[in-house]
């Protein structure tokens, strides 16, 4: 019994730590790379040790987001980020930008692999209710702990249900690749369809701070500057016009998407009689497709990923005069954080397994302890 008292008591002292360092992270007080490694390493320690009450997904999403913020986006080579009035302090922030900037693409392709690979897998999984656009006609009142409005969204129409399917599968998957976008105003628009997302979701059901962790882990999404940046009248102009180019663009591509992914037909309402007709929307891509789909697009993301966060780097390192080293060590060290990142994306799909795409065959064994 005492053995089991001084375990407790270690386990609530490393949780009162966590708390304290969160707090003051939170707070704007300090906040440092090794800041950030330590509270995830303690969170690390509590999944180790909680087994199955620490095994969902925004548990290891945490360890994940906790992991790369510490190593490619948090502040290193300074305690807190409160800078002075001088005027040495606008020069401080331009470069912390710029390293953000660099920083943030891990981070982007961690939320760019949570949302493709949540809908991917429905499609995998080969499920009626996915395959006709029904899961919400079930999912609310069937989810763990609904919230108060899961009641109301549950009464809906069975076809505004059914688009609320579609609109998930739009979001996750192709609206997953403006994430990775190399600019911002297309960033912005999958990030805002994310947060969407996720706001509805906190509406109608509980699922712990996993939304939330999905919204913060939007912020960096929106971090960067367009190439028309300036004060003058032409510049702005130009400006305007590329953004709503952007926009533009995205949403073609996201009409386009729907058109692949989903087929529409009227059909005879049997509830009204044979002269009354009703739309019938139901997901068209198979499994099939979409394992093609993972083949031929998740390689080239993953190449583009890297392509864009070497070439943010250069260029971050181009406009220093000091700390070029470092800032191509970290330039390095976030193309390497994105490479293991992309490690799952191999579950998806047999023709992304391990002995086809090095050349040869891996021991399943030592396959698991690369993972």
């Amino acid at each position: 019994t005492g053995q089991y008292s001084d375990a407790d008591s270690f386990v609530e002292l490393v949780t009162l730590l966590g708390l304290i360092l969160s707090t003051v992270i939170a707070s704007g007080i300090a906040q440092h790379g090794l800041l950030f490694l330590a509270i995830t390493s303690i969170y690390h320690f509590l999944v180790a040790l909680g087994s199955s009450f620490y095994t969902f997904q925004w548990d290891i999403l945490l360890v994940e987001a906790g992991f790369l913020t510490g190593v490619c986006f948090a502040p290193w080579r300074s305690l807190t980020l409160r800078q002075s009035s001088g005027g040495g302090a606008h020069d401080n922030e331009g470069r912390g930008k710029e390293e953000q900037e660099v920083g943030s693409w891990p981070i982007r392709f961690l939320l760019f692999k949570l949302m493709f690979m949540s809908g991917v897998v429905k499609i995998q999984a080969d499920c009626p209710t996915w395959q006709n656009l029904t899961a919400l006609e079930y999912h609310f009142a069937t989810q763990c702990l609904p919230g108060p409005l899961a009641w109301f969204a549950h009464q809906l129409h069975p076809l505004m249900l059914r688009l609320g399917v579609a609109a998930t599968f739009v979001i996750e998957i192709p609206a997953a690749y403006l994430l990775l976008c190399p600019t911002v105003t297309a960033r912005k628009v999958g990030a805002w369809l994310q947060i969407l997302l996720q706001v509805l979701i906190i509406c109608t059901g509980s699922y712990n701070f996993f939304n939330l962790l999905t919204m913060a882990m939007c912020i960096p999404c929106m971090i960067g500057h367009e190439s028309f940046v300036g004060q003058k009248k032409g510049r702005i102009h130009y400006s305007r016009i590329w953004n709503a180019g952007q926009l533009a663009m995205c949403t073609l591509f996201l009409w386009w998407a729907c058109k692949q992914i989903f087929s529409a037909e009227f059909i005879q309402d049997p509830d009204t009689g044979p002269r009354r007709e009703m739309i019938g929307l139901k997901l068209s891509m198979t499994k099939s497709e979409c394992n093609d789909l993972v083949d031929r697009t998740i390689p080239m993301t993953v190449l583009c990923a890297l392509v864009f966060t070497a070439a943010t780097g250069v260029q971050s390192t181009m406009k220093k005069k000091s700390n070029r080293w470092s800032s191509l060590i970290h330039t390095c060290v976030c193309c390497l954080c994105i490479a293991v990142t992309a490690v799952p994306f191999v579950d998806l799909s047999r023709n992304l397994h391990p002995s086809t795409l090095l050349g040869y065959h891996l021991d399943p064994a030592t396959w698991r302890d690369i993972q």
